[in-house]
């Protein structure tokens, strides 16, 4: 008998990109930054001013279209913050942010602290596949073929659902919300904290803490109960 499908937590709100294109006019956003370029699908949506990082562009989709500005860097995002300094390419502080690189926690989470020195308190940090469809997504090592549900394998979301339990212990001033946009949802950081230095002083305590944990058919559910969603079209309609 063949295993069992997974269990399906199918996020089946507003697609992404079409929220953060909305999110961002409902901001007025001036200043967009993106880490995940890739094709340039997402950052595409946006008009206002951009800087996008990406360690290998694979570009298909006009991104720079009416923006005032473009900046694109074709390397790792920690190489970018050790040479760059983004509130000085834009000029200003960063209003919305939407990070979606690797798709490790790690990673995730040394984005965010770099990240949010660049901000002000009302600037907007989205995070990326947070809310995985199943279980086997949030595999580190991608593996679409040992997959028991193939019909999800192109999907790949990492454990990046971690930052979240790690945002609400170490950061409990940040205000998050869940969103269950298509496909793997959408965290919505507010009132960042450009001076705070919580999580680059415990970054190594906080990666070994959680760097062991594994989503399983067993506690996915538990996990989408701890952080339920709000629905997009709610969300929009608060900014």
């Amino acid at each position: 008998m063949p295993p069992a499908t997974p269990l399906r937590f199918v996020q089946d709100g507003m697609d992404y990109r079409d929220f953060l294109a909305r999110l961002a006019a409902a901001i007025n956003c001036q200043s967009y930054f993106e880490v995940g370029v890739n094709k340039g699908r997402s950052l595409r949506e946006i008009t206002a001013a951009s800087v996008g990082v990406d360690p290998k562009l694979r570009l298909e989709f006009d991104v720079a279209g009416n923006k005032p500005m473009v900046q694109l860097y074709q390397t790792t995002s920690d190489d970018f913050f050790a040479r760059h300094n983004l509130t000085a390419l834009f000029g200003r502080a960063v209003d919305l942010a939407f990070l979606d690189g690797m798709h490790r926690f790690e990673y995730l989470l040394n984005d965010f602290i770099n990240t949010e020195p660049h901000t002000h308190a009302a600037s907007v940090i989205l995070l990326h596949d947070c809310f995985p469809v199943n279980a086997e997504m949030t595999e580190r090592e991608r593996n679409p073929r040992a997959r028991r549900d193939q019909d999800l394998r192109r999907l790949w979301a990492g454990d990046v659902w971690k930052m979240i339990p790690i945002l609400k212990k170490y950061r409990p001033d940040l205000s998050i919300t869940c969103t269950n946009c298509y496909p793997t949802g959408l965290a919505i950081i507010q009132s960042p904290d450009p001076g705070s230095a919580v999580l680059r002083e415990k970054y190594r305590e906080i990666v070994a803490e959680y760097m062991d944990q594994t989503m399983t058919d067993a506690n996915i559910g538990a996990y989408f109960e701890a952080h339920p969603f709000t629905a997009p079209e709610t969300v929009l309609a608060r900014f």
